[in-house]
Parts: C-alpha cells; structure tokens; sequence
C-alpha cells in the first residue's frame, strides 16, 4: 500500500450543510490511513458552512461556487483535485474509521481496477441500522472479496446515495 494514499483525493460537495458538514469532515480526518488532500466545495451555501470549515485550517481546501447543483460541485471538485484516485463523499454522510483503508488494500491487490464502490449503512433517527448489499452480493463478497459492478446490478445492488429518513 504504502503511497498509495497520498494518491487519494476527497471531495465533499456541501450546500447549506452547517448541522452536518464536521461529521463529514472529521470521518475523513480520522481515516486509520490519511489522505492527500480534502475538498470541500460549497455549492452556494447561505448557512455557516464556509465558517465550520474554515474552522479547520489548512488541513480541508474549500471552494465557494454558486448554486449549480449537486453534480456542478463534484465536477468542480474534480477540476481541483490532484489525486490519482478521488473519493466522494456527500456533506451529510461519514466514513467508518477504516474506509480509505478498505479501498486501498482493494486496489493493491487488484491492481487493474478502475474503481471501487462501497455499500452503505443507513441509521434512522430512531437508532435502527440496515444496508443496501442484497444477501446474493454480500456471499459473493465473501468468497471472492470483491464482486463485479454487472453481478451486483443484476442481483439487484443499488449504486447510488441512500435515502435518509
């Protein structure tokens, strides 16, 4: 692995994300492996987000652009980024401590993947967890490690943001 990370680059998009943005933030600070660099780019927020994450010093990069949407943030984060391998994560979600670790030790030993996708966890207001991996996937991970995009497609894994409740 060894600089592997200092080719990863995140991207949190935020719009008016001040209740959530350290969560965010500070997911990625306590990463067990650091990464090279932290986006933040603010999609025209009129809350205090720009102030929680000039909180923060030199160790995020923000960028403050008008309202273009959700997909106009990551495109700008992309422009800025330096990393070899980006990794997005939205202003109202965080990582489990070992996140970038996990996707690490993934290329490493797979070193013709163009990318990588993790399922999430979703903890509704009243404490309950569930996930999006249909059991079909989940033994497949088992065994093989990993899974390929179309087996999961077709056994029904959803690869996009999970709803909040």
């Amino acid at each position: 692995m060894g600089n592997s990370t200092k080719n990863i680059s995140v991207i949190i998009p935020a719009y008016n994300a001040e209740r959530t943005i350290c969560r965010a933030v500070d997911s990625v600070l306590n990463q067990t492996i650091p990464v090279m660099e932290i986006i933040v780019v603010d999609d025209g927020s009129t809350d205090k987000t720009a102030e929680i994450v000039h909180n923060y010093g030199d160790s995020i990069h923000y960028f403050y652009q008008k309202n273009k949407g959700l997909s106009g943030a990551m495109n700008s984060g992309l422009e800025l980024t330096n990393g070899k391998w980006i990794a997005i994560l939205d202003a109202d979600d965080e990582w489990f401590s070992d996140f970038i670790e996990s996707h690490t030790e993934m290329v490493f030993r797979n070193p013709d993947l163009k990318w990588t996708y993790s399922p999430c966890e979703r903890v509704r207001r009243n404490g309950q967890r569930d996930s999006n991996i249909p059991e079909i996937v989940k033994n497949e991970i088992k065994v093989k490690g990993l899974v390929s995009y179309f087996q999961a497609i077709l056994a029904g894994f959803y690869f996009g943001k999970c709803r909040s409740e």
